[in-house]
């Protein structure tokens, strides 16, 4: 946006518009006078209905942060502290520095904002930028900021704005648990299934989304031919991270499908990778950080989810134990995890692909609580009506150890304890059923605090709040009480 448009002080003396209906002159309401938050009234734009309004409303609040007058400090001149360019707009600088021209940084140059995703920024904030009350900017404000933000380019007030790009989605994987869920998140959030490039080793499954419009092809990193052709046409790609006990080290086949993928012309990689991995010293958590590093270099831009542990396999398993045995026993000593649902893990990849937000971010994807065997008891409880007693047991370190959130020699779909996969395996009656988080140092701990930032970054990803234990537990209704809740 031009700096002499926000610098014009003109009073805004609007009092009626000449309805084409008819021809007949309908009397219509004043807009607001707003004045701009770098100084001076501002000019109403000429843009139709509410988009016009939005920009009255962009004016006020957002340029005093994201007015394109960004420029760097010119030579001779002196630079602000912090080393900050001489006149600059901070949150335009701020987005340059972050996407380095991946996408624009001026806001109202952006052509991919959804209504949601402007809605969360505006009511939650996001890093620097603070939430806004409705006493500031109000809903029907807001409506039309983002009516202004999302208009068609060919509404503009300076000159025709560049066309987006079309965007078509490349996600590996999609016959899977995960990558299921995915591939139904895009196509709710509005993606187009002619949009959609469904990559998996068993394409047959996928054979409705195919009747749908979507490409399904054959993807196997295992047979790095194949890589080129699945991802052909795409633009972004989300890469589900491969299981264990394959004959190649993960890290080469996930670096195989990111060179194949950058080679195809995909610009932007979603990656799933492991709650702690930068943490923990474990082959699994190398794997992810190896990966994790091959993707930085790619050349591509990148967002990391490292998923938490989910919460179907040991929620549900210790939900059907409590049922059956009327109890559960509560171990002295117990170290309580942060289950995440599946559908927010699910949430997270789709939002990811969209989000231009999440460009080169790393997102800790977790549940928004701590949880242990007494927090499912009581929930189970609440959700049931069945009445389940909490007893106390003995000390963790004299109980067998949790089995790993991924058995050894397989990962992801079809784990023990994973999605599809077997269930762990069961004590005795009674007997306490810890969490992964039991098992050992791989998958961190975290303070109600860390949960809380986890959660206010998935709200800003995606537009909604991680989902609770209880409402984990009551979305699976009739399928706790007769031990199918496990079930894919």
């Amino acid at each position: 946006m031009k700096a002499t448009r926000w610098l014009c002080v003109v009073a805004l003396l609007v009092s009626s518009i000449t309805a084409a209906a008819n021809g007949v002159a309908s009397a219509q309401p004043p807009l607001p006078v707003y004045e701009s938050s770098i100084g001076g009234v501002v000019t109403p734009s000429g843009l139709p209905g509410l988009a016009g309004r939005g920009f009255l409303v962009y004016s006020k609040w957002c340029t005093g942060c994201h007015a394109g007058d960004y420029r760097p400090t010119a030579q001779g001149e002196e630079s602000q502290p912090l080393g900050l360019p001489s006149r600059v707009a901070l949150g335009t600088y701020t987005l340059q520095q972050r996407y380095q021209g991946a996408v624009p940084a001026e806001l109202d140059e952006r052509t991919d904002f959804t209504p949601a995703v402007i809605e969360t920024f505006v009511r939650h904030g996001v890093n620097a930028m603070p939430p806004f009350r409705k006493t500031e900017i109000s809903d029907d404000d807001l409506k039309a900021l983002a009516a202004y933000l999302t208009r068609p380019r060919e509404q503009t007030t300076s000159g025709t704005a560049p066309s987006a790009r079309h965007e078509r989605y490349v996600v590996s994987g999609a016959s899977g648990q995960l990558g299921g869920l995915v591939v139904k998140e895009l196509l709710r959030r509005g993606v187009s299934a002619s949009d959609l490039i469904l990559v998996s080793r068993t394409p047959e499954k996928l054979a409705d989304y195919a009747r749908q419009g979507a490409a399904v092809r054959v993807g196997d990193a295992l047979q790095p031919e194949t890589l080129g052709p699945a991802y052909s046409g795409g633009t972004r790609m989300l890469l589900i991270s491969l299981g264990l006990g394959n004959p190649v080290p993960r890290p080469e086949l996930h670096q195989r499908a990111i060179d194949a993928a950058v080679k195809a012309g995909v610009t932007h990689i979603v990656y799933t990778s492991f709650i702690g991995a930068d943490k923990a010293s474990s082959p699994i958590a190398r794997d992810h950080t190896l990966t994790e590093a091959g993707l930085r270099a790619s050349g591509a831009t990148w967002t990391i989810l490292r998923n938490g542990e989910y919460a179907g396999p040991w929620v549900f398993t210790a939900a059907a134990k409590m049922l059956s045995v009327g109890k559960a026993t509560v171990p002295s000593g117990e170290r309580r995890g942060a289950p995440v649902a599946y559908e927010d893990c699910a949430a997270a990849a789709a939002s990811a692909l969209l989000n231009p937000a999440a460009v080169n971010q790393i997102y800790e994807v977790t549940g928004p609580e701590l949880v242990g065997t007494a927090d499912i008891a009581r929930a189970v409880s609440e959700v049931t009506g069945r009445r389940i007693d909490i007893v106390k047991g003995p000390a963790v370190s004299a109980l067998p150890p949790a089995p790993p959130p991924f058995a050894p020699g397989v990962s992801g779909p079809g784990a023990v304890g994973g999605p599809g996969g077997p269930l762990p395996p069961a004590a005795g009656p009674g007997a306490p059923l810890l969490p992964p988080s039991a098992a050992g140092p791989d998958i961190p701990t975290f303070t109600s605090a860390q949960l809380i930032v986890n959660a206010r970054r998935f709200r800003a990803l995606t537009g909604r709040d991680p989902l609770t234990l209880k409402q984990v537990l009551a979305a699976k209704g009739t399928a706790l009480l007769d031990g199918s809740a496990n079930a894919p």
